[in-house]
Protein backbone atom coordinates (compact mmCIF):
# COMPACT_ATOMS: atom_id res chain seq x y z
CA UNK A 1 0.00 0.00 0.00
CA UNK A 2 1.07 3.69 -0.59
CA UNK A 3 0.48 6.43 1.17
CA UNK A 4 1.58 10.35 0.98
CA UNK A 5 3.45 12.15 4.34
CA UNK A 6 4.81 15.61 4.23
CA UNK A 7 5.04 16.14 0.76
CA UNK A 8 6.33 12.40 -0.07
CA UNK A 9 4.38 9.15 -1.49
CA UNK A 10 5.87 6.13 -0.01
CA UNK A 11 5.72 2.81 1.00
CA UNK A 12 3.22 2.09 4.00
CA UNK A 13 5.74 0.85 5.56
CA UNK A 14 8.43 3.29 4.93
CA UNK A 15 6.15 6.02 6.51
CA UNK A 16 6.98 7.10 9.99
CA UNK A 17 5.40 9.93 12.05
CA UNK A 18 6.95 10.80 15.82
CA UNK A 19 5.31 9.75 18.91
CA UNK A 20 5.59 13.52 19.93
CA UNK A 21 3.43 14.21 17.22
CA UNK A 22 0.38 16.08 18.75
CA UNK A 23 -2.29 14.01 16.76
CA UNK A 24 -0.97 11.24 19.00
CA UNK A 25 -0.74 13.05 22.34
CA UNK A 26 -3.53 15.14 22.12
CA UNK A 27 -5.80 14.26 18.92
CA UNK A 28 -4.84 17.78 17.71
CA UNK A 29 -5.77 17.14 14.35
CA UNK A 30 -8.62 17.12 11.58
CA UNK A 31 -9.59 14.29 8.60
CA UNK A 32 -11.71 14.23 6.18
CA UNK A 33 -13.02 11.10 3.76
CA UNK A 34 -12.89 11.37 -0.33
CA UNK A 35 -14.52 8.74 -2.65
CA UNK A 36 -13.36 8.62 -5.83
CA UNK A 37 -14.87 6.14 -8.79
CA UNK A 38 -12.17 5.06 -11.41
CA UNK A 39 -9.97 7.99 -10.46
CA UNK A 40 -12.75 10.55 -10.54
CA UNK A 41 -13.09 12.38 -7.06
CA UNK A 42 -16.89 12.98 -5.84
CA UNK A 43 -17.23 16.22 -4.57
CA UNK A 44 -14.32 16.76 -4.56
CA UNK A 45 -14.33 20.82 -4.18
CA UNK A 46 -17.16 20.48 -1.55
CA UNK A 47 -14.97 17.78 0.50
CA UNK A 48 -12.02 20.49 0.23
CA UNK A 49 -14.03 23.75 1.29
CA UNK A 50 -15.06 21.17 4.61
CA UNK A 51 -11.23 20.44 5.03
CA UNK A 52 -10.66 23.75 5.27
CA UNK A 53 -12.66 25.08 7.70
CA UNK A 54 -12.39 22.10 9.84
CA UNK A 55 -8.80 23.11 10.22
CA UNK A 56 -9.48 27.12 10.16
CA UNK A 57 -11.84 26.27 13.36
CA UNK A 58 -8.56 24.37 15.09
CA UNK A 59 -6.61 27.42 13.78
CA UNK A 60 -4.30 24.86 12.17
CA UNK A 61 -2.63 26.46 8.99
CA UNK A 62 -4.04 24.55 5.73
CA UNK A 63 -0.54 23.29 4.39
CA UNK A 64 0.70 24.13 1.33
CA UNK A 65 1.43 20.98 -0.29
CA UNK A 66 -2.28 20.44 -0.84
CA UNK A 67 -2.64 23.08 -3.19
CA UNK A 68 -1.80 20.17 -5.47
CA UNK A 69 -4.21 17.59 -3.53
CA UNK A 70 -5.89 16.64 -6.66
CA UNK A 71 -2.63 15.12 -8.43
CA UNK A 72 -1.43 13.85 -5.15
CA UNK A 73 -5.23 11.85 -5.10
CA UNK A 74 -4.69 10.77 -8.76
CA UNK A 75 -1.30 9.29 -8.14
CA UNK A 76 -2.65 7.06 -4.91
CA UNK A 77 -5.65 6.24 -6.36
CA UNK A 78 -2.78 5.06 -9.79
CA UNK A 79 -0.34 3.45 -7.33
CA UNK A 80 -2.68 1.50 -5.01
CA UNK A 81 -4.48 -0.30 -7.61
CA UNK A 82 -8.17 -0.21 -6.66
CA UNK A 83 -10.68 0.78 -9.20
CA UNK A 84 -13.26 2.29 -6.79
CA UNK A 85 -11.48 4.06 -3.58
CA UNK A 86 -12.00 5.96 -0.30
CA UNK A 87 -9.00 8.84 0.22
CA UNK A 88 -8.35 9.24 4.34
CA UNK A 89 -6.91 12.68 4.84
CA UNK A 90 -5.20 13.72 8.28
CA UNK A 91 -3.77 17.29 9.11
CA UNK A 92 -2.31 16.87 12.98
CA UNK A 93 -0.94 20.61 13.89
CA UNK A 94 2.52 18.84 13.85
CA UNK A 95 5.56 17.69 16.10
CA UNK A 96 6.34 19.22 19.37
CA UNK A 97 9.38 18.24 21.21
CA UNK A 98 7.67 19.08 24.48
CA UNK A 99 4.76 17.87 25.72
CA UNK A 100 2.72 20.82 26.04
CA UNK A 101 -1.16 21.84 25.82
CA UNK A 102 0.06 24.99 24.64
CA UNK A 103 1.26 24.54 20.48
CA UNK A 104 4.65 25.91 19.83
CA UNK A 105 4.15 29.09 17.24
CA UNK A 106 6.57 27.82 14.18
CA UNK A 107 5.35 23.91 14.63
CA UNK A 108 4.62 22.73 11.22
CA UNK A 109 1.37 20.50 10.28
CA UNK A 110 1.34 16.91 9.55
CA UNK A 111 0.22 15.49 6.80
CA UNK A 112 -0.73 12.26 5.96
CA UNK A 113 -3.07 10.53 3.33
CA UNK A 114 -3.74 6.95 2.56
CA UNK A 115 -6.65 5.15 0.45
CA UNK A 116 -8.60 2.08 0.24
CA UNK A 117 -10.61 -0.15 -1.69
CA UNK A 118 -14.29 0.98 -1.77
CA UNK A 119 -17.05 -1.21 -2.10
CA UNK A 120 -19.93 -0.57 -4.12
CA UNK A 121 -23.20 0.10 -1.98
CA UNK A 122 -24.99 -3.01 -1.72
CA UNK A 123 -28.23 -1.66 -1.83
CA UNK A 124 -27.22 -0.15 -5.43
CA UNK A 125 -27.82 -3.82 -7.09
CA UNK A 126 -29.52 -5.49 -4.49
CA UNK A 127 -32.44 -3.03 -2.82
CA UNK A 128 -34.04 -5.97 -1.01
CA UNK A 129 -30.97 -6.81 0.84
CA UNK A 130 -31.90 -6.35 4.66
CA UNK A 131 -31.87 -2.82 5.96
CA UNK A 132 -29.34 -1.82 8.28
CA UNK A 133 -30.07 -2.11 12.33
CA UNK A 134 -29.08 1.04 14.49
CA UNK A 135 -29.59 1.47 18.36
CA UNK A 136 -30.29 4.97 19.99
CA UNK A 137 -27.72 6.55 22.42
CA UNK A 138 -27.76 9.60 24.64
CA UNK A 139 -25.23 11.63 23.25
CA UNK A 140 -22.03 12.46 25.70
CA UNK A 141 -19.64 14.02 23.05
CA UNK A 142 -18.18 17.29 23.02
CA UNK A 143 -20.64 20.29 21.61
CA UNK A 144 -18.15 21.16 18.64
CA UNK A 145 -18.96 17.69 16.55
CA UNK A 146 -19.34 20.31 13.56
CA UNK A 147 -15.49 19.91 13.29
CA UNK A 148 -14.19 16.72 11.50
CA UNK A 149 -11.39 16.14 14.14
CA UNK A 150 -9.52 13.50 14.86
CA UNK A 151 -10.65 12.47 18.74
CA UNK A 152 -13.69 10.32 18.27
CA UNK A 153 -13.34 8.56 21.20
CA UNK A 154 -16.90 9.44 21.96
CA UNK A 155 -17.96 7.94 18.14
CA UNK A 156 -16.66 4.63 19.33
CA UNK A 157 -16.79 4.31 22.90
CA UNK A 158 -20.22 2.28 22.79
CA UNK A 159 -19.42 0.39 19.85
CA UNK A 160 -16.74 -1.32 21.66
CA UNK A 161 -18.59 -2.40 24.62
CA UNK A 162 -18.81 -5.80 25.45
CA UNK A 163 -22.16 -5.39 27.20
CA UNK A 164 -23.73 -3.93 23.87
CA UNK A 165 -25.43 -5.85 21.15
CA UNK A 166 -23.71 -5.11 17.67
CA UNK A 167 -25.35 -2.85 15.42
CA UNK A 168 -24.54 -1.44 12.43
CA UNK A 169 -24.87 2.00 13.60
CA UNK A 170 -25.46 4.27 16.84
CA UNK A 171 -28.31 7.19 16.63
CA UNK A 172 -27.24 10.08 19.29
CA UNK A 173 -29.79 12.16 20.81
CA UNK A 174 -29.95 14.65 23.26
CA UNK A 175 -32.52 16.31 25.18
CA UNK A 176 -34.91 14.26 23.27
CA UNK A 177 -33.67 15.46 20.05
CA UNK A 178 -32.30 13.37 16.92
CA UNK A 179 -28.49 14.54 16.53
CA UNK A 180 -26.49 12.55 14.13
CA UNK A 181 -24.95 8.79 13.65
CA UNK A 182 -21.71 7.96 15.11
CA UNK A 183 -20.16 7.71 11.31
CA UNK A 184 -23.14 8.88 9.55
CA UNK A 185 -26.07 11.51 9.00
CA UNK A 186 -29.61 10.98 9.64
CA UNK A 187 -32.98 11.68 7.19
CA UNK A 188 -36.42 10.37 7.88
CA UNK A 189 -39.90 10.44 6.05
CA UNK A 190 -42.59 11.03 8.35
CA UNK A 191 -45.92 12.37 6.88
CA UNK A 192 -44.79 12.95 3.33
CA UNK A 193 -41.97 15.04 4.53
CA UNK A 194 -38.13 14.48 4.84
CA UNK A 195 -37.04 15.52 7.51
CA UNK A 196 -32.92 16.07 8.65
CA UNK A 197 -31.60 17.78 12.15
CA UNK A 198 -30.10 20.53 11.46
CA UNK A 199 -26.59 21.80 11.77
CA UNK A 200 -27.26 24.97 14.39
CA UNK A 201 -27.34 21.07 16.71
CA UNK A 202 -23.21 21.71 16.58
CA UNK A 203 -23.61 18.41 13.59
CA UNK A 204 -21.20 17.61 11.42
CA UNK A 205 -22.00 18.95 8.34
CA UNK A 206 -22.14 15.85 5.89
CA UNK A 207 -21.17 16.54 2.12
CA UNK A 208 -23.67 13.62 1.16
CA UNK A 209 -26.18 15.14 3.48
CA UNK A 210 -26.08 19.01 1.23
CA UNK A 211 -25.54 17.04 -1.99
CA UNK A 212 -29.00 14.66 -0.61
CA UNK A 213 -30.91 18.19 0.14
CA UNK A 214 -29.82 20.07 -3.05
CA UNK A 215 -31.29 16.99 -5.67
CA UNK A 216 -34.41 16.46 -3.19
CA UNK A 217 -35.23 20.49 -3.20
CA UNK A 218 -35.36 19.82 -7.36
CA UNK A 219 -38.14 17.80 -6.65
CA UNK A 220 -42.13 18.57 -4.82
CA UNK A 221 -40.72 16.74 -2.00
CA UNK A 222 -40.91 18.97 1.28
CA UNK A 223 -36.84 18.73 2.77
CA UNK A 224 -36.56 20.31 6.07
CA UNK A 225 -33.36 20.95 8.03
CA UNK A 226 -35.12 21.01 11.75
CA UNK A 227 -35.08 19.10 14.94
CA UNK A 228 -35.94 15.65 14.91
CA UNK A 229 -37.83 14.15 18.37
CA UNK A 230 -37.30 10.61 19.51
CA UNK A 231 -40.99 10.55 19.03
CA UNK A 232 -40.93 11.32 15.57
CA UNK A 233 -38.08 8.99 15.00
CA UNK A 234 -39.33 6.48 16.30
CA UNK A 235 -42.79 6.95 14.35
CA UNK A 236 -40.86 7.20 10.93
CA UNK A 237 -42.07 5.91 7.68
CA UNK A 238 -38.50 5.31 6.50
CA UNK A 239 -35.16 6.19 8.08
CA UNK A 240 -32.01 6.52 6.07
CA UNK A 241 -28.26 6.81 7.18
CA UNK A 242 -25.76 9.07 4.57
CA UNK A 243 -22.12 9.09 4.47
CA UNK A 244 -19.10 9.56 1.87
CA UNK A 245 -18.42 5.90 1.57
CA UNK A 246 -22.01 4.84 1.96
CA UNK A 247 -23.74 7.07 0.26
CA UNK A 248 -27.71 6.11 0.95
CA UNK A 249 -28.52 2.94 3.20
CA UNK A 250 -31.84 2.06 4.71
CA UNK A 251 -32.38 1.84 8.49
CA UNK A 252 -34.33 -1.58 9.08
CA UNK A 253 -34.42 -2.18 12.85
CA UNK A 254 -34.69 0.65 15.25
CA UNK A 255 -33.58 -0.89 18.94
CA UNK A 256 -36.03 -3.91 18.74
CA UNK A 257 -38.77 -2.35 16.47
CA UNK A 258 -38.81 -3.23 12.75
CA UNK A 259 -39.72 -0.62 10.50
CA UNK A 260 -43.22 -0.91 8.22
CA UNK A 261 -42.05 -2.96 5.41
CA UNK A 262 -43.19 -2.12 1.86
CA UNK A 263 -41.99 -3.25 -1.84
CA UNK A 264 -38.80 -2.05 -2.51
CA UNK A 265 -40.05 0.10 -5.35
CA UNK A 266 -42.14 2.11 -3.34
CA UNK A 267 -39.14 2.89 -1.15
CA UNK A 268 -38.14 6.89 -1.79
CA UNK A 269 -34.24 6.39 -0.40
CA UNK A 270 -34.13 3.87 -3.46
CA UNK A 271 -35.21 6.59 -5.55
CA UNK A 272 -32.87 9.00 -3.60
CA UNK A 273 -30.40 6.87 -4.42
CA UNK A 274 -30.58 6.38 -8.08
CA UNK A 275 -28.99 10.30 -7.89
CA UNK A 276 -25.52 8.29 -6.94
CA UNK A 277 -26.51 5.53 -10.01
CA UNK A 278 -26.50 8.92 -12.43
CA UNK A 279 -23.12 10.53 -10.91
CA UNK A 280 -21.90 7.16 -11.34
CA UNK A 281 -22.88 7.77 -15.17
CA UNK A 282 -21.29 10.99 -15.52
CA UNK A 283 -18.31 9.90 -14.13
CA UNK A 284 -18.03 7.14 -16.81
CA UNK A 285 -19.25 9.39 -19.63
CA UNK A 286 -16.00 11.49 -18.59
CA UNK A 287 -13.60 8.80 -18.16
CA UNK A 288 -14.75 7.95 -21.51
CA UNK A 289 -14.05 10.83 -23.36
CA UNK A 290 -11.03 11.08 -21.63
CA UNK A 291 -9.92 7.98 -22.76
CA UNK A 292 -10.45 8.43 -26.10
CA UNK A 293 -9.12 11.69 -25.96
CA UNK A 294 -5.81 9.89 -24.97
CA UNK A 295 -5.74 8.29 -27.70
CA UNK A 296 -6.20 11.08 -30.05
CA UNK A 297 -3.27 12.57 -28.76
CA UNK A 298 -1.13 9.19 -29.19
CA UNK A 299 -1.02 8.39 -25.32
CA UNK A 300 -2.95 4.84 -26.78
CA UNK A 301 -1.52 2.56 -23.95
CA UNK A 302 -3.15 4.97 -21.31
CA UNK A 303 -5.96 5.58 -23.12
CA UNK A 304 -6.59 1.56 -23.65
CA UNK A 305 -6.11 1.16 -19.93
CA UNK A 306 -8.66 3.70 -19.04
CA UNK A 307 -11.22 1.65 -21.17
CA UNK A 308 -10.54 -1.39 -19.69
CA UNK A 309 -11.57 -0.18 -16.83
CA UNK A 310 -14.17 0.89 -17.74
CA UNK A 311 -14.99 -2.49 -18.65
CA UNK A 312 -15.96 -2.91 -14.90
CA UNK A 313 -18.43 -0.32 -14.39
CA UNK A 314 -22.29 -0.71 -14.89
CA UNK A 315 -23.57 1.77 -17.43
CA UNK A 316 -23.82 1.69 -21.26
CA UNK A 317 -20.67 3.09 -21.32
CA UNK A 318 -18.96 -0.26 -20.36
CA UNK A 319 -20.73 -1.86 -23.62
CA UNK A 320 -19.13 1.21 -25.51
CA UNK A 321 -15.48 0.85 -23.89
CA UNK A 322 -15.96 -2.87 -25.38
CA UNK A 323 -16.64 -1.32 -29.08
CA UNK A 324 -13.62 1.08 -28.67
CA UNK A 325 -11.45 -1.60 -27.32
CA UNK A 326 -12.14 -3.69 -30.43
CA UNK A 327 -11.33 -0.79 -33.01
CA UNK A 328 -7.56 -0.50 -31.02
CA UNK A 329 -7.18 -3.98 -31.15
CA UNK A 330 -7.79 -4.37 -34.45
CA UNK A 331 -5.52 -1.38 -35.83
CA UNK A 332 -2.77 -3.29 -33.75
CA UNK A 333 -3.68 -6.13 -35.78
CA UNK A 334 -4.64 -8.44 -32.53
CA UNK A 335 -7.57 -9.75 -34.45
CA UNK A 336 -8.95 -12.28 -31.32
CA UNK A 337 -8.26 -9.65 -28.98
CA UNK A 338 -10.45 -7.39 -31.01
CA UNK A 339 -12.77 -10.36 -31.65
CA UNK A 340 -13.33 -11.02 -28.18
CA UNK A 341 -14.18 -7.77 -27.09
CA UNK A 342 -16.75 -7.55 -29.54
CA UNK A 343 -18.15 -10.78 -28.36
CA UNK A 344 -18.07 -8.85 -24.74
CA UNK A 345 -20.18 -6.35 -26.20
CA UNK A 346 -22.30 -8.58 -27.78
CA UNK A 347 -23.82 -9.72 -24.33
CA UNK A 348 -23.58 -6.52 -22.48
CA UNK A 349 -27.11 -5.82 -21.57
CA UNK A 350 -26.28 -1.82 -20.91
CA UNK A 351 -26.45 -1.67 -24.61
CA UNK A 352 -29.51 -1.51 -26.75
CA UNK A 353 -30.65 -4.69 -28.53
CA UNK A 354 -29.66 -3.39 -32.13
CA UNK A 355 -25.85 -2.70 -30.75
CA UNK A 356 -25.28 -5.81 -29.59
CA UNK A 357 -26.51 -7.45 -32.91
CA UNK A 358 -23.81 -4.88 -34.72
CA UNK A 359 -21.29 -6.08 -32.47
CA UNK A 360 -21.81 -9.38 -33.82
CA UNK A 361 -22.03 -8.80 -37.12
CA UNK A 362 -18.87 -6.37 -36.79
CA UNK A 363 -16.81 -9.62 -35.10
CA UNK A 364 -18.21 -12.08 -37.81
CA UNK A 365 -16.92 -9.92 -40.14
CA UNK A 366 -13.36 -10.11 -38.61
CA UNK A 367 -14.14 -14.09 -38.60
CA UNK A 368 -14.09 -14.25 -42.19
CA UNK A 369 -10.63 -13.53 -43.00
CA UNK A 370 -9.15 -14.08 -39.27
CA UNK A 371 -11.57 -17.01 -37.92
CA UNK A 372 -13.41 -20.17 -39.37
CA UNK A 373 -16.43 -20.66 -40.23
CA UNK A 374 -17.64 -22.96 -37.46
CA UNK A 375 -17.15 -19.69 -35.10
CA UNK A 376 -19.21 -17.83 -37.70
CA UNK A 377 -22.25 -19.92 -37.74
CA UNK A 378 -22.30 -20.27 -33.98
CA UNK A 379 -21.78 -16.16 -33.62
CA UNK A 380 -24.56 -15.59 -36.39
CA UNK A 381 -26.83 -18.28 -36.56
CA UNK A 382 -29.24 -16.66 -33.71
CA UNK A 383 -29.28 -13.57 -36.29
CA UNK A 384 -30.31 -15.31 -39.08
CA UNK A 385 -32.48 -16.74 -37.63
CA UNK A 386 -34.44 -13.86 -35.89
CA UNK A 387 -35.07 -12.01 -39.35
CA UNK A 388 -34.92 -8.23 -39.87
CA UNK A 389 -32.35 -6.28 -41.50
CA UNK A 390 -29.19 -7.49 -39.66
CA UNK A 391 -30.63 -11.21 -40.65
CA UNK A 392 -28.75 -10.06 -44.47
CA UNK A 393 -25.90 -8.64 -43.02
CA UNK A 394 -25.20 -11.97 -41.21
CA UNK A 395 -26.22 -14.08 -44.45
CA UNK A 396 -23.82 -11.95 -46.36
CA UNK A 397 -20.88 -12.87 -44.02
CA UNK A 398 -21.82 -16.13 -43.97
CA UNK A 399 -21.70 -16.62 -47.51
CA UNK A 400 -18.65 -14.40 -47.61
CA UNK A 401 -17.23 -17.25 -45.08
CA UNK A 402 -18.02 -20.38 -47.62
CA UNK A 403 -16.19 -18.84 -50.48
CA UNK A 404 -13.12 -18.09 -48.28
CA UNK A 405 -13.52 -21.65 -47.18
CA UNK A 406 -14.16 -22.99 -50.80
CA UNK A 407 -17.44 -23.81 -50.41
CA UNK A 408 -18.66 -21.58 -53.35
CA UNK A 409 -22.16 -23.13 -54.11
CA UNK A 410 -23.36 -23.19 -50.66
CA UNK A 411 -22.35 -19.12 -50.72
CA UNK A 412 -24.24 -18.69 -54.33
CA UNK A 413 -27.33 -20.31 -52.64
CA UNK A 414 -27.52 -17.98 -49.74
CA UNK A 415 -26.49 -14.79 -52.21
CA UNK A 416 -29.92 -15.94 -54.21
CA UNK A 417 -31.82 -15.75 -50.95
CA UNK A 418 -31.01 -11.99 -50.48
CA UNK A 419 -31.47 -11.67 -54.27
CA UNK A 420 -35.02 -13.37 -53.79
CA UNK A 421 -36.43 -11.50 -50.69
CA UNK A 422 -38.32 -8.35 -51.29
CA UNK A 423 -37.35 -7.03 -48.02
CA UNK A 424 -33.68 -6.98 -48.53
CA UNK A 425 -31.71 -3.97 -47.99
CA UNK A 426 -31.38 -2.50 -51.72
CA UNK A 427 -27.69 -2.51 -51.13
CA UNK A 428 -26.88 -5.67 -49.83
CA UNK A 429 -29.44 -7.17 -52.86
CA UNK A 430 -27.25 -5.75 -55.08
CA UNK A 431 -23.73 -6.47 -53.73
CA UNK A 432 -25.45 -10.34 -53.91
CA UNK A 433 -26.45 -9.50 -57.62
CA UNK A 434 -22.90 -9.00 -58.45
CA UNK A 435 -21.13 -12.24 -56.21
CA UNK A 436 -23.77 -13.99 -58.66
CA UNK A 437 -22.55 -12.68 -61.79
Amino acid sequence: MWVFLNGRILREDEAKISPLDRGFTFADGVYEVIPSYNNKRFLFEEHLTRLKKSLNKLFIPFPQVLDELNSILSELHKKNGFKNQFFYIQITRGVQDIRSHEAESEILPTVFITSQNLDLNPYRNNPDKKGLSVRLEEDIRWARCDIKTTGLTGNILSSHDPSKSKVDEIIFHKNGIINEGSKSNVFILIENSILTPSLDQNILPGITRDFIIEKLRGTDLEVLETEVSLDQFRSAEEIWLTSSTKEIQPVQYLDDFELPRKNSQDYLWLEVLNYFNNQTSERESIAFDNALTLIEKGDNGEGFNQLLELTEGKTGYKGLAFFRLSSESLSKGNYREAIDFLKKASLEKSLTKNLRVFAKIKAGLILVDHGNISEIDILLKEVIENGGPFSFHAKEIFALALIKDGRDLEAQEIFQEIVNDASAPPVLARRAEIFLR
